[in-house]
């Protein structure tokens, strides 16, 4: 082996690879392949310390860090990022890293925590403006990297600015309440209380907050002298009391029919949109909601409900609204970042197929079997129960039904990689249909 150094020959040891079949020498003798094999390894790996050891090579090549970060792939580029900022002392390398992941993502579109960690490392780093530069590229859907640095802005005595970011993000996420939470955050630091008031309420008509807002409304409005309940109104949703609630109703569930059935698996009954990603959105159960009587009462303006999904793309990790027009189903909007298509062939088109609703029984452990789609009843919410309103008139929406993988019909239709649901809500008097995934 030729002369290395000691600091680089010690991390090899230490983090040896497998050595390849019908290779001889060490492989530390070709700095160029060593510096690819580990590489590779690193991002198979993640966030391992393989990155270590490819840092130190790098740096007995004599190469820059762009150059180093240059020769990665997209994934590598992320992968070492996230890895930087785990550290305890390589910000810098984790935003050179990020941002250069950011120019050339690839396939994958960016994850919000991912790229919140890289634009708090900027601020950290008292870079700010590039950070909210980020955002701006990025535009009102970034909801979770603007949210992250409200308390940024209002600590850079910019308030009024978090204030207008805040209201970019809630006109899109306007179901958000972690949006809505940090909208009345920098609300309140601008003294607008009749304002935080509102954003408070609203917060608190959806989803539950995580521990870190909580506390960060709760030091907010004590500082006002009150408690945070007089302020947001009744308790949020919660997940324990909607399990007990859906344990009372939890509705039907759709199985296949050797019999003619008004519900059917696959098929053509309507004209359906194209995903974002390019393939045509599936119908895996349309549904008469006239012949449900658990539906028809809430829901007499409609006859058919699709059940729908991409089997193509990973758009299920977000909401979707639909607009019918006649027998054709409009998509209307997505509210998140675009995600990477699958490159794998799509799923065979579903022929049309009866299925029946039997009831819904809960599984040896009292939950919902998320290997059926419910119709109707209480949503069983896998993640947190949400309170889902209508674009259009911001009237709560009616829970129709939770699309699960299609179990016991061919060809088998996947529904959020085999977990969760995708739960389908209407408008009566808009005929809207809006479309949101929860998984573990």
């Amino acid at each position: 082996m030729a002369e290395r150094s000691r600091e680089l020959v010690a991390l090899v040891e230490a983090h040896p690879l497998p050595p390849r079949r019908g290779a001889s020498g060490h492989v530390l003798d070709d700095l160029a392949l060593a510096s690819s094999r580990y590489a590779i390894a690193a991002e198979r790996n993640g966030t391992s310390d393989l990155w270590r050891v490819w840092l130190a090579i790098e740096r007995e090549r004599g190469r820059t860090r762009g150059q180093s970060i240059d020769s990665l792939s997209p994934q590598g580029r992320r992968w070492l990022a996230l890895w930087a900022f785990d550290q305890d002392d390589d910000d810098a390398l984790g935003v050179d890293a990020y941002a250069a992941f950011l120019e050339r993502p690839g396939r994958m579109a960016p994850q919000d925590t991912e790229t919140l960690r890289y634009v708090r490392a900027l601020s950290r780093a008292g870079r700010l403006d590039e950070a909210l530069a980020t955002l701006d590229r990025l535009g009102p859907r970034a909801c979770v990297e603007t949210c992250g640095l409200v308390a940024e802005l209002i600590a850079a005595g910019r308030a009024p600015e978090a204030v207008d970011r805040m209201r970019a993000v809630v006109h899109v996420y306007d179901d958000s309440s972690f949006a809505w939470a940090h909208l009345a955050l920098a609300l309140g630091a601008t003294g607008a209380d009749e304002e935080m008031r509102h954003a408070l309420r609203e917060s608190a008509l959806h989803e539950p907050l995580d521990p870190r807002t909580s506390m960060e409304l709760a030091l907010a409005t004590l500082a006002r002298g009150e408690h945070l309940n007089a302020w947001c109104g009744p308790e949020g949703p919660s997940r324990d009391r909607s399990w007990v609630e859906w344990r009372a109703a939890s509705g039907e569930r759709l199985v296949p029919s050797e019999d003619p059935s008004p519900h059917t698996f696959g098929g053509d009954l309507l004209e359906l949109p194209d995903c974002r990603c390019g393939r045509r959105i599936r119908s895996v159960f349309v549904l008469d909601v006239r012949e449900i009587s658990l539906l028809h009462d809430r829901l007499p303006r409609w006859s058919l409900v699709p059940l729908l999904a991409c089997a193509d793309c990973v758009d299920w990790m977000l909401r979707r609204d639909f607009a019918f027009e006649g027998r054709a189903l409009r998509l209307v909007g997505v509210h998140g970042a675009f995600q990477a298509c699958d490159p794998t062939p799509p799923v065979a088109p579903l022929s049309t197929r009866p299925a029946r609703l039997v009831p819904n029984l809960p599984d040896e452990q009292g939950f919902a079997d998320w290997r059926y789609t419910q119709v109707g009843g209480v949503p069983f919410w896998v993640q947190g129960p949400r309170r889902v309103r209508c674009r259009s008139c911001r009237e709560e929406m009616v829970f129709v039904a939770a699309l699960a993988s299609s179990t016991g019909f061919e060809p088998y239709v996947p529904i959020n990689n085999d977990s969760g649901f995708q739960y389908h809500f209407a408008c009566n008097e808009c005929r809207t249909l809006s479309v949101l995934g929860q998984w573990t």
